[in-house]
């Protein structure tokens, strides 16, 4: 699943459950790709919204930046700003 899925299905999800499953399951799914792979599961940017906390998840935000994106990637554990 990549980020734009999963944008697409946290839309379409009707409860808050789901939504933090449907989040835990890609970042699961990620963290067990290859590095190489990680990369194009946040190639496509879902859509932006109006709603900050939202938007803080694309792999675009400001307070993450691609850098440290790889190099937490590369080391398995989870980056952030």
């Amino acid at each position: 699943m990549t980020l734009a899925d999963l944008a697409g299905h946290l839309l379409a999800a009707d409860s808050d459950g789901l939504r933090w499953r449907l989040v835990a399951e890609f970042l699961e799914d990620y963290r067990h790709e290859p590095a190489a792979e990680c990369a194009t599961l946040l190639a496509d940017e879902p859509p932006g919204t109006d709603d900050e906390r939202a938007t803080s998840f694309s792999p675009r935000s400001p307070s993450i930046s691609p850098r440290e994106t790889a190099e937490g990637s590369a080391r398995g554990r989870p980056t952030g700003g």
